[in-house]
């Protein structure tokens, strides 16, 4: 299948087929999507025609489909008793009217239209405002009206504030988008129960101009909205068209650019005026199709200030498109010419593992995986020195060793199992395997190579380095859906909490830790990064504060002392040194630092020596754990051959005794017989009886003749006994020497085999859980909660290696002061994010961003800023991708990171919050189906990121699930957040029961008492709220508060209407005043629907259901169709849980059931 069938067509033959078409508007359509791919003069007059044509052209009635068995069966069980249950003024009980059939192609799930595809469901995903102050981060007077017979804002007083400069953004209209997505439900129907609401605007398009008016000419300063043009395609039915977007917008863009940008005699830009303004409206309205839509003109501009430091306009504040577009884009254009890296392939299905270890079931794949010499050698030292559980070590062990590009390890981490601690470790494992590269360098400053490219800054020739590429490779890049999953990483890595008091001597940069993030940490390791704001608050603390920031330091390890000359409060002149040098002392120079290089390189190589060595004899003894049982069986072969050996000895000695008693009596035999022929000899007759052959010379001959046939015979006999005899004898010789050999080698063996058992019991000694088989048959809980192979000692030489990893991460950076200082100076005016100017300069982007990297080692982002922090960063360019909640994450939002990465962990559990997906089922179904993919594979949210990682993951699990099996990545079963009945909840209805807990029995009774379902039988409703459940609410947190009990708690729901009354009557009951920090914010911090809490825990969970009335079963059955949304919600609470709702018909809501069942 293609979704371009005319993609061989040139523009004139698609021009002459246009013509034969007539009114053939399938037809035509078709070549109106292929010409969207086009950007040449020709391809864009003939779009042009085509669209005037078929604009004019009433589009076909559509006609109704069935819907697909499961969209009928919720379509059943639909809750229409409230406003959101479909678009206002609808009315429920009608069929909706759905978009004519089109002839589907064989699913085929190539990867060039799985990427169209997300290209086409992200065209349709509108960022929309509800207030024009929200722009503006709610600050209404940064609003500027657009009016007629008022000045122009660029007209009137242009002061900016202090340090900062003056520029706008002008929105160039508004499309209305709560009758833009009804449009769409009336072709497309919505049958969820728990619609998502749609009152907000969209932007059609904005433009920067600065503080006199005038347009910038960056590409980046002109926006357009990508569902104000897709709305009307997908009105149309040929939903393939919508991946035409990305040469759309830049056909848009240039004709746009067209309206607004034009240029005096003098070469200068005028400012813009309104009839620009408008007529640039009336040309988006036009060109979009948009005339049956509710669009507003342009209205306002929003003032933006900029601090001077900024060299460019930062990223538009209105967001109006999806922001994975670009890289979707880029991700095609690679898979079509055959050049995608291998993670994205590998993401796509496209590449496979070559093999697929489920580690819940075999036995001798886990003992691989978990062996010493697959164990990094560092780890991070845990508060406590707690150690990893087998299944978290052995997600671990799956990163490590793996130097080839294109690899995905997923790891699903069901609630409160350590996905945090896991992925530290992950980090702590790069950090020493970058210092094993660095120690290779006598001088660290070897590791840059001065380039001829430079730029001015402040007046000094800051020059570009190449870093060798030794020390690439390591980048850390820690990202996801929501910035609360981030920080969970990033932001609590350099915490003194996050690290072990044990390892004192960890100390990275401190007290600029200190300065950028605030709080007491150990170190600046990583970075909260992600949109501008993030980037600019991070370089303003960390580089460009003069007192406390990281270039301060560099510069005085550099050579050049950083003094301040300032006079005291009695006018004295005197001279002091920055606070950064007197915190972190740098070295005094170049010698100093060499000489500090040399200090900390010989103490990692030490630490590295120790933990190799600890390695080596954990490895003898995993290898031992391998032989033993080879060496059992020989031992049993053995001791058969032996005994066998024994018993043929005693055969082969038995027959030589025999045949050597039978010798001695033919030696006899032959003995009697000859002396008896010669004794006969003796009397023999004379001559003359002999020559007449007289009478008794025929006896003599006749004796003689018997007597010597005798002798010849016992002769014969003698000699075949003899030869008897003396193979009996060598037989039996051979036998004992055999029996002697083989209880030499059993004796050899024995010895062996005790030596093994001898090296694996001497390592129990010591402390060390040994994965043999007595540890393979303990109790499960047992067994999964266990630390193998490393006793708690053994475990702070790991943590000593980190240590001196991180100490050789500082001294290298203190011997490279001069070169790391340029290329940060560099990189820190927009970190890389904008072109320099040459392509000379932009090649080397990217030894920046490793430069950073190898100071900072993780840094963090949302997927939505990934493209935009990333936009010079080529495909796999960063080290490692780190996914946080991949299950949160629509599958199309990490293609970005793909990308740009070598080797990706994804770390989330299908089973907890699905991806947010604001399209109705029956369009994204559609669209997947005219790509010719699958929809349960690719689009969410019954896929994710996750279910993509899992699908990649050379290590997996598989549980069971109804009468089959769910498979998934690399597996984590340790729980240790909730209490009972928490844990049993979720383990029943999502994890068929294989988690263990490992969390201590409580000792204490919770403040309300033990978990229980505070059932409301009779409750009025409106909608799914019910006041009746809301006032419960209110009585738990008012008793509570008697208590004086702090209110760590969350309230959450399955329903948006049931989250926004508790907000309000819990505000309005006064009863958080003078109880909560923050009586205005609890509300919203607190109280929220389950996808909102995802991450977080509190020790009280209070789970208002809401839908009370016997008629919402759609809604009940809705929330208890999947175990995800009771699975968030009651894993919330590590100490209680409170259910709030009617037990009777909740009870009846899927796995609500087993809510029922387990609680009291």
């Amino acid at each position: 299948m293609t979704s371009r069938p005319l993609l061989k067509k040139s523009a004139r033959e698609l021009e002459a087929l246009a013509q034969e078409a007539e009114t053939n508007l399938p037809l035509l359509r078709e070549i109106l999507a292929e010409l969207g791919f086009r950007t040449t003069s020709a391809a864009d007059r003939l779009r042009k025609s085509l669209e005037r044509q078929l604009a004019a052209t009433n589009p076909p009635v559509a006609q109704q489909t069935t819907a697909p068995a499961q969209d009928r069966e919720m379509n059943s069980a639909h809750d229409s008793s409230g406003p959101r249950s479909g678009p206002e003024g609808d009315d429920p009980g009608q069929a909706k009217v759905t978009v004519a059939s089109r002839p589907k192609p064989p699913v085929t799930n190539e990867p060039v239209h799985i990427l169209e595809a997300w290209t086409a469901l992200e065209v349709l995903s509108p960022q929309g405002y509800r207030r024009e102050s929200d722009l503006a981060a709610g600050k209404q007077t940064d609003i500027a009206p657009l009016l007629p017979g008022l000045p122009m804002p660029w007209d009137l007083d242009t002061r900016s504030k202090p340090g900062k400069k003056l520029l706008f953004e002008v929105v160039l209209g508004t499309l209305s988008l709560g009758p833009a997505v009804a449009s769409l439900l009336k072709v497309y129907s919505d049958r969820r129960p728990d619609l998502p609401s749609r009152s907000d605007t969209a932007i059609l398009a904005s433009i920067m101009v600065d503080k006199e008016g005038r347009p910038f000419e960056e590409e980046s300063s002109l926006v357009i909205s990508s569902f104000a043009w897709g709305v009307p395609v997908a009105l149309r039915g040929d939903l393939t068209a919508l991946a035409a977007w990305p040469a759309q917008e830049r056909l848009i863009r240039r004709d746009l650019h067209r309206q607004l940008f034009h240029r005096l005699p003098s070469g200068e830009i005028p400012p813009l005026d309104l009839p620009t303004i408008l007529n640039a409206f009336r040309f988006l309205v036009a060109r979009l199709n948009l005339d049956g839509q509710e669009t507003r003109e342009p209205h306002f501009a929003i003032r933006r200030y900029e601090f001077f430091a900024s060299k460019l306009p930062s990223e538009p504040s209105c967001i109006l498109n999806s922001f994975f577009l670009r890289d979707l884009e880029l991700a095609r254009g690679l898979s079509a010419a055959g050049k995608a890296p291998e993670t994205l392939k590998l993401y796509l299905g496209q590449s496979v593992p070559p093999i697929r270890k489920n580690l819940l079931d075999d036995q001798k794949a886990l003992r691989g995986i978990l062996a010493p010499q697959n164990t990094p050698p560092g780890r991070w030292p845990s508060a406590g020195g707690h150690a990893l559980a087998v299944l978290q070590q052995a997600a671990v062990n799956g990163t490590f060793g793996r130097s080839e590009s294109g690899s995905i390890l997923a790891v699903n981490g069901p609630p409160g199992t350590g996905k945090t601690t896991l992925l530290r470790d992950i980090v702590a494992a790069r950090i020493v395997e970058r210092a094993e590269a660095m120690v290779g360098y006598d001088d660290p400053a070897q590791a840059f190579k001065a380039t001829s490219q430079s730029v001015q800054r402040k007046g000094a020739n800051l020059t570009f380095h190449r870093l060798d590429p030794s020390l690439r490779g390591l980048e850390m890049v820690v990202a996801s859906s929501n910035n609360r999953a981030v920080e969970n990483v990033s932001a609590e890595l350099p915490t003194m909490a996050a690290m072990g008091q044990h390892v004192p001597e960890a100390r990275y940069f401190p007290s600029v830790a200190n300065h950028v993030l605030g709080g007491e940490n150990w170190g600046v390791i990583a970075a909260v990064l992600g949109n501008s704001s993030n980037r600019f608050n991070f370089s303003e603390r960390f580089w460009r504060d003069e007192e406390k920031g990281l270039s301060t330091y560099l510069n005085h390890a550099a050579g050049t002392p950083q003094v301040v000359h300032e006079k005291d409060a009695s006018g004295v002149l005197r001279t002091r040194t920055r606070e950064v040098v007197l915190s972190e002392s740098p070295p005094q120079g170049r010698q100093e630092a060499r000489q500090r290089w040399a200090a900390a390189r010989k103490e990692f190589l030490s630490a590295s020596e120790a933990v190799k060595a600890l390695l080596s004899r954990k490895e003898e003894i995993h290898q031992a754990l391998t032989e033993i049982p080879l060496n059992v069986a020989r031992l049993d072969a053995l001791q058969r051959q032996c005994r066998s050996a024994e018993a043929e000895s005693r055969s082969a000695e038995s027959r030589r005794q025999q045949s050597a008693a039978e010798h001695l009596h033919s030696v006899e035999e032959h003995q009697v017989s000859d002396r008896q022929l010669s004794e006969h000899r003796g009397r023999r007759p004379g001559w003359l009886a002999l020559i007449f052959n007289l009478g008794s010379a025929k006896d003599w001959k006749a004796t003689q003749r018997s007597l010597s046939a005798t002798r010849d015979l016992t002769q014969g006999k003698l000699l075949e006994a003899e030869k008897r005899s003396q193979l009996d004898s060598r037989s039996a010789a051979e036998a004992v020497e055999r029996e002697k050999t083989l209880k030499t080698q059993l004796a050899k063996l024995q010895s062996q085999l005790e030596q093994l058992l001898g090296r694996v019991n001497l390592a129990k000694e010591g402390g060390a859980v040994v994965p043999d088989d007595e540890y393979f048959a303990w109790p499960r809980d047992a067994r999964e909660t266990a630390s193998i192979w490393f006793s708690r000692d053994e475990q702070v030489l790991r943590d000593k290696l980190f240590a001196a990893a991180v100490n050789l991460h500082r001294a290298f950076i203190d011997a490279a002061a001069d070169p790391i200082r340029q290329n940060l100076g560099v990189f820190m005016d927009s970190f890389g994010t904008r072109s320099f100017g040459t392509s000379e300069k932009d090649a080397l982007i990217e030894d920046l961003w490793a430069t950073f990297f190898l100071v900072v080692p993780v840094v963090s982002t949302t997927f939505a800023s990934m493209e935009r922090m990333f936009a010079q960063v080529k495909p796999g360019a960063i080290g490692w991708l780190l996914v946080d909640e991949g299950g949160q994450a629509t599958p199309q939002a990490a293609v970005g990171g793909l990308l740009r990465a070598r080797r990706s962990v994804i770390v989330g559990d299908p089973l907890q919050i699905e991806p947010v997906v604001t399209l109705p089922n029956t369009l994204t179904e559609e669209i997947c189906g005219q790509f010719g993919i699958s929809a349960l594979k690719f689009n969410a949210p019954e896929a994710s990121a996750q279910t993509l990682a899992d699908a990649a993951s050379p290590q997996c699990g598989r549980f069971p699930a109804g009468s089959g099996w769910r498979e998934v990545g690399s597996p984590l079963l340790v729980h240790r957040r909730c209490d009972s009945p928490m844990f049993e909840i979720s383990n029943s209805i999502a994890y068929a029961n294989l988690m263990v807990t490992a969390k201590p029995p409580p000792s204490v009774t919770p403040p309300l008492g033990i978990s229980c379902w505070i059932n409301v039988r009779e409750a009025s409703a409106f909608d799914k709220w019910s006041e009746e459940e809301g006032n419960e609410v209110i009585s738990l947190l008012r008793r509570l508060r008697s208590m004086r009990v702090p209110p760590d708690l969350y309230v959450v729901t399955p329903f948006v209407i049931v989250q926004d009354r508790l907000r309000s009557l819990i505000a309005q009951s006064g009863v958080l005043n003078g109880w909560a920090n923050d009586a205005n914010a609890w509300p919203y911090q607190n109280v929220g629907t389950v996808h909102t809490v995802q991450g977080r825990e509190a020790a009280t969970v209070i789970f208002v259901l809401g839908a009370p009335s016997a008629s919402q079963k759609g809604a009940r059955s809705w929330a208890g169709g999947t175990p995800n949304l009771l699975n968030v919600a009651i894993t919330r609470a590590k100490s209680a849980l409170y259910v709030v709702g009617n037990r009777e018909l909740w009870a009846e809501a899927g796995v609500f059931r087993e809510l029922h069942n387990l609680i009291g």
